[in-house]
């Protein structure tokens, strides 16, 4: 059963940036310090492979980056051609708006 307050939320949502349901999974993902970490370290360096972000997250690189995606902020791509079996991440206009956004806030209130 939905609260009003839920439903007064749901109805502000519009399909160009999903549902509450959305939003709250890509909060989840954030409430998180090493995948926002992660997410970040994707923003500021672009394409980074499963073999980089391995050197710099201790445990769990899969699993963190696995949330990351399940919430649309961060994508698997293609590996480049000269390294078919590497795994590269890339974050998403979505990740890239989540950032861009805290880091906005975050400047104009420090």
């Amino acid at each position: 059963m939905t609260s009003p307050v839920e439903g007064w939320a749901r109805d502000r949502f519009d399909e160009s940036f999903g549902t509450l349901d959305d939003a709250v999974a890509r909060k989840a993902a954030l409430a998180h310090a090493t995948k926002y970490a992660i997410l970040s370290y994707l923003h500021e360096n672009g394409d980074v492979s499963r073999e980089d972000l391995a050197t710099i997250v201790e445990d769990g690189v899969e699993s963190h980056v696995g949330d990351l995606i399940d919430a649309g902020l961060a994508a698997r791509i293609g590996a480049p051609d000269d390294q078919p079996q590497e795994t590269v991440y890339r974050i998403t206009p979505s990740g890239r708006r989540e950032i861009e956004t805290d880091m906005k806030h975050i400047v104009h209130h420090a």
